[in-house]
Order: structure tokens, then sequence, then C-alpha cells
């Protein structure tokens, strides 16, 4: 839900509460635009305010949202305890009820020993709760807390259920006082709130590394210990990550991601969009301000909870300094100097409306505390004068129009009074400039949305498709900057190549090169221009099968940029990187393509290390870098590794994105290869089947990444003797591949090749050898250089002319085959393990070799080594 349907939201339904009930819903479907979300959310808050019941007198009792929540809260309040005084849980002696709260009560209790005792705050669920999902999020905040283990975390002592069925946690009870309250009293400097910030910026750092985001931090969760030590509390609405996680994740995110304290909630969480660790960046740029300026960000002392949202989401938080300079306490406005300048900016980052241009992380957000106390220069910078303008533009459409004429007028004159400085001159034209860009560009966009019109359109329904396609056709009206040009065709080419468009992806691909060659070569941005047209060249190259010339185009550039220094000086250092993390991914991704697993390896591994060293690669990239270092590691036979480093990356794929992502899907994949190689088939078979909905979710019938999905499905499928449905999975691949990529492409002659093999196992020894022999030819024609693929093929026509008996032809197969091997140095992998003990096996059959029986024991280690004597693949051998 974005900004614009939330204001719209709030208009319809406080029209609609002033009307009566049966005249609600006609009023809300015909003002909200035909958006369904709109209307969905609005006619459930209505229904909140009206109850289900037509006793006008209940109604009358209950006509106010505010009136349903402090009924709820009475009642639950009303309840009778839990525990009461003298009760014993788990060896511990309930003193007191030291809390409470609409979810549960905290009591006191102590457990006393001969020479020690030990207190602890016991939390409890109240007793009635109608509401489900509230036990669901009890039991998720015990889980988090039993994961978690860091000095400033309060401690997971236990838990369990009680006969009754109310589920407890026992926690470290903490003598202390809000974070905010221990600054005041202990009048500390801003250096000693600075230091005393960095113990909550550790604990949160570390529930994040944990998959943990807490999603409420705030004063009263934040307490401090006399001896200075910091404490996070109540993880009750916190979101955990992870794979095991799954399901219970998806139940409460579905219910609970709206739960959330009004004030110190981030906009994101007002929206009920998604949510990320960066926003507990925003609650920790909340308490910042708090503990800096004695005052929340904002005053919301007498406001209801829909006017604190319209401050959270359209008003800009006050810098520190300048509250500061507010007040009338003396020590306040002293402190307002301290704050100017870099404590404004660093508070202002971590708060700031889009997520995007928050800290990226609780540990970027340390890294500039601590740079400031060190006296270096600190990471964030204010934002520009033009991007809070055009913000401005954004909220304040028509009073932007007027004053856009007074700044016009203000401009003109002062062009006049500075015609003689040279470099406000060369700023006006590179305005002017700029402007005309923005005017044309928009007049393309409008063109283009304006075809969704019903009215241009006969009422016809216009699809996301439709109007990619009429970008397409209306770029060449398209009157503006060659930059500008080359960016769009590049944005419409990596779009048609995601959707399987691809002779419209490589025919815009060509279009942006002409485009960015026409680029002056003064302009600062031409040269990251054309780094950006080598990435998606390479990528679509990488899509289109064209492996060899991939890679050899991706180290081409790769070495460029690395041994030629005006392009490092030229680029700004995160682009620069940006661009080192893309192409040494392309040329991995290449590489491994080919089977060069071993080079590939390295290229991963220096990827993955820029990405792990700089945040905003770590946010988008890290966890592709994971995904293809564990599948090269699984091509190498390291199984036990690959699944480790691809567990990672699904986990951080999952912390990071709320929704599933087609990355998550990738790395779901690859997991599901790997424990398919350790013959794990039951764990492979949800990863695979996740994967697979994933992506026919989000991708049309026929995409090559439902394909993939479909061949990983299929080989599970095959291993668990369902030979059949296998086939008919790969079959079904085929005629996508046919209808998507072509029959020249390599997938087509990969799937063949393995229908094949799913034909030999299944017996029909005539047809699998019919499309061992296509598979053999294609791979010929595609790889004319030689390539480990041609092997497979040529192992499989050996194994039918061995159980055919035809023993000259089955030796001249494997022999063959590895030829193939030695020539692309493939060594010690199942492909040579297979050959090695055919041909061996071939040999023994022929003659009775002795040194034929020598190489199948060579041929059985391999195999044991790739797979353990255990493994299915070592005993179907």
């Amino acid at each position: 839900m974005n900004q614009e349907q939330w204001q719209l939201i709030r208009e319809l339904f406080e029209l609609a509460s002033q009307l009566p009930s049966e005249h609600q819903q006609d009023l809300v479907v015909t003002q909200a635009k035909d958006d369904q979300v709109v209307i969905d959310k609005v006619l459930s808050m209505l229904a909140t305010q009206n109850s289900e019941t037509a006793d006008d007198q209940f109604i009358a009792q209950k006509s106010s949202l505010s009136q349903l929540v402090s009924d709820s809260v009475n009642e639950v309040f009303s309840q009778p305890e839990v525990l009461q005084t003298g009760d014993v849980v788990e060896n511990f002696t309930v003193l007191s009820c030291i809390g409470e709260g609409g979810m549960g009560s905290v009591f006191l209790a102590e457990r006393r020993q001969a020479d020690f005792s030990q207190f602890v705050a016991i939390k409890v669920i109240h007793r009635r709760q109608t509401d489900a999902s509230i036990e669901l999020r009890f039991k998720r905040e015990r889980q988090i807390l039993a994961s978690l283990n860091h000095k400033n975390i309060a401690s997971f002592i236990g838990g369990g259920e009680f006969k009754q069925g109310q589920p407890y946690i026992i926690l470290e009870y903490i003598t202390g006082v809000p974070i905010t309250q221990y600054c005041t009293s202990k009048s500390l400097t801003v250096k000693q709130r600075l230091t005393l910030f960095q113990q909550v910026l550790s604990a949160v750092s570390y529930a994040h590394q944990n998959f943990v985001v807490h999603r409420d931090i705030k004063p009263n969760n934040v307490l401090v210990t006399e001896e200075g030590e910091v404490k996070l509390l109540d993880f009750g609405i916190a979101k955990l990550i992870q794979p095991e996680q799954q399901t219970l994740n998806a139940e409460l995110t579905q219910q609970q991601d709206r739960v959330l304290t009004p004030g110190n909630a981030s906009p994101e969480q007002v929206l009920g969009e998604a949510i990320t660790t960066r926003s507990d960046v925003y609650g920790l740029g909340s308490l910042l301000m708090h503990m800096l300026t004695d005052q929340a960000v904002f005053d919301t002392k007498a406001l209801n909870s829909r006017q604190i949202e319209n401050l959270i989401l359209e008003k800009a938080p006050n810098k520190p300094s300048y509250t500061c300079s507010c007040s009338s306490n003396k020590l306040l406005k002293k402190r307002a100097s301290i704050l100017r300048g870099e404590l404004d900016t660093v508070v202002l980052k971590a708060l700031h409306k889009s997520p995007d241009r928050r800290y990226s992380s609780a540990e970027q957000f340390a890294e500039d505390i601590q740079r400031y106390l060190s006296n270096y220069p600190i990471i964030a910078k204010p934002d520009s004068t033009w991007y809070v303008i055009s913000k401005f533009l954004q909220r304040n459409t028509m009073s932007a129009t007027i004053g856009a004429l007074f700044i016009v007028s203000l401009l003109a004159s002062s062009f006049i009074i500075s015609r003689q400085s040279e470099k406000i001159a060369q700023e006006r034209d590179v305005a002017i400039q700029q402007a005309a860009i923005a005017e044309q560009t928009a007049k393309y966009l409008l063109d283009i949305f304006d075809s969704a019109d019903p009215n241009v359109n006969d009422g016809e329904m216009i699809t996301a498709k439709m109007l990619l396609d009429s970008a397409y056709n209306k770029l060449n009206t398209l009157d503006t900057a060659a930059l500008t040009k080359a960016n769009l065709t590049l944005t419409l080419s990596r779009v048609y190549g995601r959707i399987g468009e691809y002779p419209k992806a490589s025919s815009l691909m060509d279009r942006a090169l002409t485009f960015a060659e026409q680029v002056p070569e003064d302009d600062p941005k031409k040269l990251e221009l054309e780094f950006m047209v080598v990435i998606e060249r390479g990528e679509l190259l990488l899509t289109l099968g064209e492996y060899s010339e991939a890679a050899d185009y991706f180290a081409q550039q790769l070495n460029l940029a690395m041994t030629t220094p005006s392009i490092k000086n030229q680029l700004p250092l995160s682009v620069y990187e940006f661009f080192l993390y893309r192409l040494n991914f392309g040329l991995a991704s290449a590489l491994g393509y080919q089977d060069q697993n071993q080079q590939a390896l390295e290229y991963y591994v220096t990827a993955m290390n820029l990405a792990e060293r700089t945040p905003s690669l770590s946010e988008t990239y890290l966890s592709l870098g994971y995904f293809g270092y564990g599948s090269v590691l699984r091509h190498l036979g390291k199984f036990e590794q690959s699944a480790q480093v691809l567990i990672k990356g699904i986990a951080l794929e999952r912390r990071l994105h709320d929704t599933p992502t087609l990355d998550l899907a990738h790395g779901l994949n690859q997991i599901a290869s790997t424990l398919y190689n350790m013959g794990k088939y039951a764990e492979a078979l949800p990863y695979a089947q996740e994967g697979l909905d994933i992506r026919r979710d989000i991708h049309e019938y026929g995409n090559v990444e439902v394909v993939a999905s479909l061949g990983m499905l299929a080989n599970i499928f095959a291993r668990t003797e369902q030979l059949e449905q296998a086939i008919l999975i790969r079959k079904e691949s085929l005629e996508m591949i046919v209808n998507t990529l072509g029959t020249e492409h390599p997938f087509f002659a990969q799937i063949t090749y393995v229908l094949a093999r799913l034909y030999y196992l299944n017996g029909d020894y005539s047809t699998a050898q019919l499309n061992f022999l296509n598979a053999h030819v294609m791979f010929k024609i595609l790889f004319p250089k030689g390539n480990v693929l041609l092997a497979g093929p040529s192992i499989g026509l050996g194994q039918i002319a061995l159980q055919n008996e035809e023993l000259p032809l089955a030796r001249k197969h494997f022999q063959e085959a590895l030829e193939i091997l030695d020539n692309m140095s493939a060594k010690r992998n199942i492909m040579r393990a297979k050959a090695t003990g055919f041909y061996a096996v071939t040999r023994i059959k022929l003659d009775n070799s002795e040194e034929a029986k020598i190489d199948l024991e060579d041929a059985y280690a391999m195999m044991e080594t790739l797979y353990t004597k255990q493994g299915v693949q070592y005993v179907q051998f």
C-alpha cells in the first residue's frame, strides 16, 4: 500500500463514518477509483467500527473504534491472573505481579538456594485469549529470545506451558530505567550518550545477524542498569526470518505486520509495507533523537492514532540542534551547537521517510557514530536541496505550481545578478538542460500511460506487457539527450530479457550501445553508462546461452576496469566496486556454465568479498553471490560446504525481503540440487517445490526459470522411482524451451540429454538412444571448441551398447567420452567416474584386462569421494 492509497483510505473512512451503515459501501465503491485494496481496507475498518450486530444499543456503545479497543482491554484486565503470589514455576516462587499489558502479565519470581538467590521475570499470556494470533506471537517471542545470547539483550532462562495451555517465558529480571530517563538523571554529556547508544546498536546489530527484526525500539524497551549496562527488552512483535521458521513466519506476517507502537513506528510500518532491518534503523534514529534532545521525534500528546500516523507519514523531523535551540532549558540550548552539523545529519539519515535513504544496517549506523566520536568524516550526507524540493513538489502539487512561478522569477533575478560568475552560468546551463530532459522524458512516459486510457483503447484492459510494448514502440519519438535515451533503452532491454522476449531485448541492447556512443566524452555519466551497457550485454549473452563469448567479454572488461587507472579515478568508489562485483560475478557464471568450476570459484570468492565489505552491495547482491558460490562447490563435489553456503544465502534473502523474490527461488533451486546430489531427496523436495511456486507466481508460462525449477522436480521424481512423472515434466519443459528460446539454445540440448537418461532408466532404450544421438549432435554444433557436456551423450550411447552386448561399439563411445574429458581437463567428477567405470567394465568383458580392474576400482573411489558409500548414486553405480 502506498501513501496515496493510505490518504484515500483515510478520507473515505471519515466520509463513510458519517453515513448510515447501509449507505457506506455504496460510497466507498463509488469513490475508491476501482482500487480493490482501498475498498477492502475501508470496508474492513467500517465493519470494525460498526460491529456485526443489529442491536442498536450495542452499536451505540461501540460507536467508535477507540471504544472497541478500550472495551477489549478492560475485558482482558478484568480476567483473573494466571499466577498468584506463592505459586512455583520451574523452581521459581512468584513474588508479585510487576506489569500488565493487553497481551499478558509479568511476574517477579525468585529462586532461593542455600548459597545463592536469583530473581527472574515470568511473562504469561492472559488466560482467555480469543485471538489465536496473539498466542502465536507470544510463542514467536519465546523462540526469538531463545535464539539470542548477547550481553545487551535480556537473557532467556526458560519457558513452557501451564496445564491450562497458556505459554510462559522466564527472563532475566532487569532492575533499570528507560535509557532516556537514565541520560537525564545522570546528566550525561553528548559523547556519553553516544557511547551508551553504541550498546543499543550492538544489541540490535546482533539481533539482525541472527535474522531478527525487533520492530518496537523505544525508550521503555531499552533499560539501563545502575552500572550503566544497556538491556534490550520486549521482542513481542519482532520478526524472525529463517528457513526453518517459514510456516510460522508466513502466518504471523499476514496477521501481525501492522502491530506497532504508533509514536515510534516507521512510515513503512504505518503503511503496512514490507518490514526490513531498515525499519529498526528508523527506531534507532527515533531513540537517538530522544536521547540527544530529551524529546521524542514528534509530540504525540493529545493526538489520536490517525493524527500520529499523519505526522509519521507527512511531517519531516526537526533537526536535533533545532529542537534543542527552541528549548527553554539552558543546558539544551547549549547542546544545540554540539549537535549542529554532523549529528543532525546522522539522526536525520536514520529517520528518513524512505527506507532506501536510511543507513543500510545497524552496523553502518554504528560505524558513523564511531567515526564521529573518533573525529573521522561521517558516511552520511545531508539531502541535497533539489531532493528536498522534489519531495515537497510530490506532496504539494497545487501549491507547488504557484510556488514554481515565484521560483522561476527568483532564478531569473539570480541569473541577472550573477551574470559575471562563470561557475553559476555553467550550473544554470546544466539546470536548464536537465529540466529539458526531465520535460521530454515526462512527456514520453505520459504518452505511454495515456495508452492505458480506456477512451483511447475502446475500454480494452491494458496489461503491464502492453504498456511495455507501448514504451518500445514510442522510443523513436523520444526527443531528448543521448544519455537519457541510452538509459531508457537499457532499462527496456533488461525488462524484455527478464520476461523472455529475447529478440527485442537483444535489439534494444544494440540501440542502447548506439545511444551510449553518442553521449559527449566530457559527460561525467558517460563512463558509468558504458559499464552498465557492458554488464547488461554480458548478462544477455549468458541468457542466450553464449557462454564462451560471455566469458571472453566479461574477462576483457574486467581486465580493462582493473588496469586502467583513469576508470577508477573517474567513477565514484561505490560505483566502481559495483561494476567490479558484477563483472566478477558475470565471469564466474559464464565459467560455471562451461564447467570450468575451479576458475569460477575464484571469481565468485572475489565477488563475495566485494559484496561483504560494501553495505550497498550486501543488501542487494550478497545472497546471489552465495548462490553462485554454492553452485560451483556442488559441481566440485563439495556438497556439505555447498549446502552451508546456500542455506546462508537463503536466510539472508529471506531477511532482506518480506515477500518471495526470484533470487530466493534461484537459491531454493540450488539447495534442492545440492541435497539431491547428496541423495537427500525428501529434504530437497520442499525447497524445489517452493522455488517452483515462486517462479510460477511471478513468471508467465514457459519462462526459463520455471523450466529450471521443473527440471529439479523431475530429477527428484526420477530418483524416487516416479520415472513416468519425471518424463512428462521434462517433455513439457522441452516444449517450453522451444516456445521461448528455440531449438538452438543449449537448454534444449541439455533437456534432450536428460530426457534420454530418463528413457534409459525407464527401460525404453530405443527412445533413449535416439535422444542421446540428438543431444550429441546439438552439443557438437553448440560447442565446436568442445565442452564436458559432450561426454554425457557418449556415455549414454555406450551404456545402451553395453546393455545390448555390443561391446566394441560401447568401448568406442566410452573412449570418446574420456577423450572429451581429457581435452577439457575435467578430472575427478561424476562424468569422469562414469566414463572410467563403464569403460573398465567393457574392457573386462572383452579381454578380462587387469588394468581395467584397477580403473574400475578408481571409478568407485571417485564415486565414494563424491557421494560416500552410503550415497544413492554410489550404490546405483
